[in-house]
């Protein structure tokens, strides 16, 4: 799995595009930080390997927008990188609260969701 978070409060729902491939991520939205403080935000991401679209899910609340991307082959080893360009792209980081040991035997076991 991989878990993709936007920490961006104030995204205004009407205005949300995401187009999630086997390959990629396009995101769109204006987020409102005061009445006369709208701005708009939008990237692509080529992810290293294929996703599965149809099994990954989203939510949008007040501190941002997640997504839950469930990767196209079952595998044990993490992607060395979340692009497949290698070079680091300053406006992403690892979420270490999300990641798992390699020798965590609890990382190939369902965990409940929480929402």
């Amino acid at each position: 799995m991989v878990y993709l978070r936007v920490n961006l409060p104030g995204i205004e729902e009407q205005t949300l595009k995401y187009d999630l491939t086997e390959t990629g991520l396009r995101f769109e939205c204006v987020a409102k930080f005061h009445e006369q403080d709208e701005r708009a935000y939008q990237f692509e991401v080529d992810f290293y390997d294929k996703v599965v679209p149809s099994e990954s899910a989203k939510k949008l609340n007040s501190r941002g927008f997640s997504m839950t991307i469930r990767k196209g082959k079952a595998q044990t080893q993490y992607w060395p990188r979340l692009t497949k360009d290698n070079f680091k792209i300053p406006f992403i980081r690892v979420d270490f609260e999300k990641v798992s040991p390699l020798h965590d035997p609890s990382r190939f076991t369902k965990r409940p969701h929480l929402s």
